[in-house]
C-alpha cells in the first residue's frame, strides 16, 4: 500500500502532457528545468511501458538537467 501511495505523489507532481505535432499527439512527463543551462536528458522506456516507468526516478535524476520522458 505504500508503494502505491508513493506512486500517486509522483504522478500527480510529473502529470502526464500532450503536445500535438501535425494532427497526432505525443504524451510525455517532464522533470527539472529546461533554462537553466543544464541539458535535456530523454528517458527511453522499454517496449510495453510508458513515461510513468521513470516516475521513481525523475527527482534525482532532475539534478543533472532537464527530464523528457515520452509515451
Amino acid at each position: 500500500m505504500q508503494v502505491k501511495e508513493r506512486h500517486n505523489l509522483d504522478m500527480d507532481r510529473h502529470p502526464l502532457r500532450s503536445l500535438g505535432i501535425d494532427g497526432s499527439q505525443i504524451t510525455y512527463r517532464e522533470a527539472g528545468r529546461a533554462d537553466d543551462g543544464r541539458p535535456t536528458i530523454l528517458l527511453l522506456h522499454g517496449i510495453g511501458s510508458g513515461s510513468g516507468s521513470w516516475l521513481f526516478q525523475f527527482d534525482n535524476l532532475a539534478a543533472f538537467g532537464h527530464l523528457l520522458a515520452w509515451d
